[in-house]
């Protein structure tokens, strides 16, 4: 991707406040508060999402914990980028924040996804074959 001059102003200007679009609620208020640059409402659409991820995750009992690390690592790769000045997208998130991807085709893959564990599960814990005679 080609930078323009206005471009690399826009990230030179507004890097840092890009990159506090990651702290999970900040998000929401550089996303309002500085529509006028580019780079910023790139990164805070993606921290925002993150945020909006966050919050159910916390509410799944056992794993949820664990589940907030992938957010967790997520919001630090994404505030490195943005006060580095890179545009740069958080996998899932960043297709989300663009809008080429929708949480109903993410529902679809994670039950298909599931739908095919159980299937393989299964095939490995089904019994034995009694017409089969071992002694042949």
């Amino acid at each position: 991707m080609e930078i323009t001059p206005e471009q690399k102003q826009d990230i030179d200007k507004n890097k840092d406040v890009a990159a506090m679009g990651y702290l999970w609620i900040m998000s929401v208020v550089v996303l309002y508060a500085r529509k006028d640059s580019p780079f910023i409402q790139y990164h805070a659409r993606q921290g925002l999402w993150l945020f909006l991820v966050s919050i159910p995750v916390w509410l799944i009992p056992g794993i949820g914990k664990y589940l907030e690390f992938f957010i967790l690592a997520g919001m630090i790769i994404g505030f490195i980028n943005a006060a580095q000045g890179n545009y740069h997208d958080i996998p899932i998130v960043g297709q989300l924040a663009k809008g080429s991807l929708t949480l109903h085709e993410i529902w679809k893959k994670v039950v298909g996804a599931i739908g095919n564990a159980f299937g393989v599960f299964k095939k490995g814990v089904k019994k034995p074959d009694d017409n089969k005679n071992v002694d042949n």
